[in-house]
């Protein structure tokens, strides 16, 4: 379930953070619900992946 989740936010973080950055733009629902600076949206993607790494050490873990 992390493993999804990861997914989601990964996607919303680095998709936004690119569509601000390069196309001056917004991308996603986060900006619908709230004003965030471009770099939180990378910070958002990085949380991303730190789910999906959890997610994967955890697996490993429980063997």
């Amino acid at each position: 379930m992390r493993e999804i989740l990861g997914f989601i936010v990964i996607v919303q973080g680095f998709g936004a953070f690119v569509a601000r950055a390069f196309f001056d733009r917004d991308w996603g629902l986060l900006h619908r619900m709230v004003e965030l600076p471009t770099a939180a949206y990378l910070g958002i993607g990085l949380a991303g992946l730190a789910l999906i790494g959890w997610a994967q050490v955890d697996k490993k873990r429980r063997g």
